[in-house]
């Protein structure tokens, strides 16, 4: 049997639009707790169980949660970097040089390694570690 699975999000994610995917064939509806708290979707899984009231049926529901993550702390101004570029990340709260990030893990040092590849904003931005400081590493910009 073919499962079809429909994502819910802020265009799809009412009672009206959950209707009309059922019907048109969604046997599984997964929300993204990513973006959304669990009591913005509440009134979303209710029209599920809605649902499946009404047509004797059980709707799986897939929860896709957000892994760990390392946030970077906020910067004064915007910055860009260009492949090649060497900068530091700092390990200490809100600490920056021109051209560097802070971020909130205090023991990046301590979990990387030097040509170690680190992935920044989802993947879109890399650096590679090329030293590894008390309170910093120096990454480059690939």
């Amino acid at each position: 049997m073919t499962e079809i699975i429909a994502t819910l999000g802020p265009k799809s994610a009412n009672k009206k639009m959950v209707r009309e995917l059922y019907q048109a064939g969604v046997s599984i509806f997964r929300c993204n707790f990513a973006h959304d708290t669990p009591q913005s979707v509440m009134p979303l899984i209710n029209s599920i169980r809605e649902l499946e009231e009404e047509n004797k049926v059980k709707i799986p529901l897939l929860i896709d949660v957000e892994g760990p993550g390392i946030r970077t702390w906020f910067l004064k101004k915007p910055i860009s970097y260009v492949k090649g570029e060497v900068f530091k990340i700092f390990t200490t709260p809100n600490r920056q040089e021109e051209k560097s990030l802070s971020c909130d893990y205090a023991l990046l040092g301590k979990d990387v390694k030097r040509g170690t590849t680190i992935k920044i904003d989802a993947g879109l931005f890399q650096v590679k570690v090329k030293e590894i400081k008390q309170d910093y590493i120096v990454v480059q910009a690939q």
